[in-house]
C-alpha cells in the first residue's frame, strides 16, 4: 500500500477484494465500541458481524447498494466528498445518540468523569485496526489540532529545519509556521514532488536532496487531497531515520482510503481525522505518537 500506484497495476478483481476486506474489518472492529449497554451491544454487534457475511457474499451492484443501504443519505444523493466530512453509516449514528442518551441521563456524572472505560476501549480498537499500541493513541478533533500539536511540542532552534513538500494541505503547513518559524526562527523547507512520479525513488529523492546538517523533522502528507498521490512514506522514513531526522505523518485522506499499519510505516507522529473515510461522529480524530518519542 506504500508505493505508488502505477495505472492499470492492480486488477479490478483485487482492488474489489481489497475494498470489501477493508469494509469487513472496519465493520468488526466498530462493532466493538462499548457505547450501547451490554444488550443492546450484543444485537447490534450481531447485527454487524451479519453485514460483514452479506458483504462477502455480495458482487458487484449488489455489494455497493448494500453498503450504500448502511447509509441515511438523502435521497438521490450520491455522496462524494468523503475528503472534505464523511457520513456516519447507521450503526454509527445509533452508538452516538445511545451515548448522548446516556449522558443526559446522568449530565454530572459524565461531565467530571465515567467515561474512561469507553475511551480506553477505543484506543484499543484504534490500535488495533491500525498496527498501534493503545498507548500511543491519543483522542483528539481532528488532523488539524493533531499536527498543531506535533509542531508546538517540537524542541527546535533557530536554524534548525523542517521539510514540508508542495503538496501539504494548509493545515498540516500553518502549525509548523506558527509554532515553529515565527516563534523560534524555525527554516521550513518546501521541495517541488513531480506531478506524476515515474517511481517511488523518484519521491524519496526529493525529500533525500533537500535534507542538510541542520534538518530535525520531515512533515508529509500521507494520500495528498491535490491529486490523490500516495507517497512512498515507509521508504523516505527509513531514508531520514538513517540520518536521526523524525518523521510526522498527516493521515487525513490515509486511514480508511487505504490500508495503513502504523508499526511498519515506522513514523514517529502520525494524525488523522477519523470523520473522513472512517465515518466516524464528526469533531473525532486520533494522533499516533511512537512511546519512544513521548516524554
Amino acid at each position: 500500500m506504500d508505493a505508488i500506484p502505477e495505472i492499470g497495476k492492480h486488477s479490478n478483481l483485487k482492488t474489489m477484494a481489497s475494498r470489501r476486506d477493508w469494509l469487513k474489518k472496519s465493520t468488526l472492529a466498530l462493532a466493538g465500541f462499548p457505547l450501547l449497554s451490554a444488550a443492546d451491544r450484543n444485537t447490534w454487534q450481531a447485527r454487524q458481524v451479519q453485514l460483514a457475511q452479506h458483504l462477502d457474499a455480495a458482487d458487484g451492484e449488489e455489494f455497493w447498494n448494500l453498503v450504500k443501504s448502511q447509509f441515511q443519505f438523502a435521497e438521490g444523493l450520491h455522496y462524494f466528498n468523503n475528503g472534505s466530512l464523511g457520513p456516519c453509516p447507521r450503526h454509527v449514528v445509533e452508538a452516538t445518540n445511545a451515548f448522548r442518551a446516556l449522558l443526559d441521563g446522568y449530565p454530572s456524572k459524565y461531565m467530571w468523569g465515567g467515561w474512561q472505560e469507553q475511551k480506553e476501549a477505543v484506543r484499543e480498537h484504534t490500535a488495533a485496526l491500525f498496527g498501534a499500541d493503545p498507548e500511543e493513541i491519543a483522542l483528539i478533533h481532528n488532523t488539524t489540532e493533531g499536527m498543531n500539536v506535533i509542531a508546538s511540542s517540537m524542541k527546535l532552534k533557530e536554524g534548525d529545519e523542517v521539510i514540508l513538500c508542495d503538496h501539504e494541505h494548509t493545515s498540516a503547513y500553518i502549525p509548523w509556521q506558527y509554532h515553529q518559524e515565527e516563534a523560534h526562527g524555525v527554516k521550513i523547507v518546501r521541495p517541488t514532488l513531480p506531478l506524476i512520479p515515474e517511481t517511488p525513488e523518484e519521491v524519496v529523492e526529493v525529500f533525500r536532496k533537500a535534507i542538510t546538517p541542520r534538518t530535525r523533522v520531515i512533515s508529509l502528507v500521507h494520500l495528498t487531497n491535490t491529486n490523490g498521490m500516495i507517497l512512498p512514506v515507509k521508504a523516505i522514513t527509513e531514508m531520514a531515520h538513517a540520518q536521526g531526522i523524525l518523521v510526522a505523518l498527516d493521515g487525513a485522506q490515509a486511514l480508511g482510503g487505504i490500508e495503513v499499519d502504523l508499526n511498519d510505516l515506522g513514523c514517529d507522529f502520525y494524525a488523522n481525522s477519523t470523520h473522513k473515510w472512517l465515518f466516524s461522529p464528526k469533531g473525532m480524530g486520533i494522533l499516533y505518537a511512537r512511546q519512544d518519542k513521548q516524554e
